[in-house]
């Protein structure tokens, strides 16, 4: 207990001799000088030739791209030294700054990068890359799903005809896509509950309050669908609609044997 509490009032929390007579140190002279680079408080580090403050003598990988805001999922954080071999620091690695020759640091943007795929980090290779490729890496495939891309805190549809640019860091949302039908059109949809009204809404222009929307029930009595009642959506769901003073099943009236559109 007595050794943690001298080590505590020795140093400060980011490891720091508390009586530290020096404010800030520039390493790239005591390297260039080959001197010993003194405790300090802050120390002047240079990354890509940008000069930057760093509060503690141990910055992790992750921390020093973060300066010049680059992150570990796109590029690599290299040490310079000014007598020996450059080396790749890990993100979660700590560096040293007081090491002896070490002059700052370089960027190098990965061949392989990583992307985040419904939250979950996926190695890819950098530049432009197919949707099926990306679906590839979760075990799907763009007949079942959609693809989505997150810009400016929205996620966007992509086309699966259309090359996707991948420079790492990249956030995507995979959807299950169900086609339906209303009215023997063809409808994508990835809800997996929609609404009446949503329904009507699909086709252009929306069905209107004059007709009626029902849901194809085979070999049942196919069902009134209100507004504001919600209906599981399911591959393959059909749905038609008629006037609305017309009954379905009734005067021989069934969408099954109809060529012609209710609307």
């Amino acid at each position: 207990m007595e050794n943690r509490e001298n080590q505590s009032a020795d140093t400060t929390s980011a490891g720091v001799p508390a009586d530290a007579v020096n404010e800030e140190v520039d390493i790239f002279e005591h390297a260039t000088n080959n001197k010993d680079v003194p405790h300090a408080k802050a120390y002047r580090v240079r990354i890509d030739g940008k000069e930057v403050r760093v509060d503690t003598p141990n910055p992790t990988g992750e921390q020093l791209l973060g300066k010049v805001g680059k992150r570990p999922c796109a590029f690599e954080l290299i040490e310079e030294f000014a007598h020996h071999k450059n080396n790749v620091v890990e993100p979660s690695e700590a560096v040293d700054l007081r090491k002896k020759g070490l002059k700052g640091f370089v960027t190098a943007h990965k061949e392989i990068v990583t992307i985040f795929i419904n939250d979950t980090p996926n190695q890819i290779d950098r530049g432009n890359r197919t949707v099926a490729e990306i679906l590839a890496k979760v075990g799907q495939t763009p007949a079942g799903y959609v693809l989505s891309e997150e810009k400016d805190g929205r996620f966007i549809p992509l086309s699966p005809d259309r090359p996707v640019k991948i420079h790492g860091c990249e956030v995507f949302r995979s959807q299950v896509e169900f086609d339906i039908q209303i009215d023997r059109v063809h409808y994508k949809v990835t809800q997996d509950r929609m609404t009446g009204r949503q329904l009507r809404n699909l086709p252009t222009p929306p069905i209107g309050p004059d007709f009626d929307l029902f849901e194809v029930v085979p070999g049942g009595s196919d069902l009134k669908i209100a507004d504001d009642e919600v209906v599981e959506i399911r591959n393959g769901l059909r749905f038609f609609t008629v006037p609305s003073q017309i009954n379905p099943g009734a005067n021989g009236f069934l969408w099954e044997d109809s060529d012609v559109t209710c609307r």
